[in-house]
């Protein structure tokens, strides 16, 4: 048995095996944290949406509906000027306080949001999920500043914009095992590039160009 042969197999394995202890198992280790730390954020975010900013809406809701019936009532009735404006107050206090509440809420989801889409960030899924939380945080925006008269229809705009980011986040939450959603396959990029090439070339056509002249001076 040739000894050098020996020592030289048994170098290359310790080699081995320390390049493995060194390199592998702690990028091993550091992925595992990485994915339990993101499936934390997924449970986290789910829950914020099903619990505290339905909550937090309906709360504002009712408090913010409770201030303008309470501003109707005492314009038309008589009551001691003291108690009118101490109820007002309180009611009002208890409006900005919700609406407060609800602010912390979405800014909690919009950090969920940021943090478990940089896993495959250019999946198609993040950009939709994105959009349903645009469509909540317009939504209520346009119902806190809206006409009183329009109360209820705007604030059923947000139940509804709610209930769209519920089932969004829903696809992601309700898989077994909970994984990332998936990336875009290289024909879907390739066909998408294609299509926004062609979109470009075609709005930059002389003779679309001229089109569009002739019906903007129509």
């Amino acid at each position: 048995m040739n000894v050098w042969a020996v020592l030289l197999g048994g170098g290359v394995t310790l080699a081995g095996t320390f390049a493995i202890q060194l390199l592998i198992v702690p990028w091993v280790q550091r992925r595992t944290r990485g994915r339990e730390r993101w499936e934390n954020d997924v449970d986290a975010i789910y829950s914020a949406v099903a619990e505290k900013v339905s909550l937090a809406v309906a709360t504002a809701d009712r408090s913010g509906h409770n201030a303008l019936m309470a501003r109707s009532f005492l314009q038309t009735a008589e009551h001691d000027e003291t108690l009118n404006r101490e109820f007002l107050t309180a009611t009002i206090e208890g409006a900005r306080t919700a609406d407060e509440a609800l602010a912390e809420r979405m800014a909690e989801v919009r950090i969920l949001l940021r943090r478990i889409s940089r896993v495959n960030p250019d999946s198609p899924y993040w950009d939709q999920l994105a959009l349903q939380f645009l469509k909540l945080h317009n939504s209520i925006r346009r119902a806190q500043e809206g006409e009183p008269g329009k109360w209820f229809d705007e604030w059923q705009h947000v139940y509804k914009a709610l209930n769209g980011l519920h089932r969004k986040i829903d696809d992601l939450a309700d898989r077994v095992p909970l994984r990332p959603p998936a990336r875009p396959t290289i024909f879907s990029r390739s066909r998408t590039e294609i299509r926004s090439k062609l979109t470009m070339r075609a709005r930059s056509s002389p003779s679309i160009r001229h089109a569009r002249e002739q019906r903007d001076d129509a």
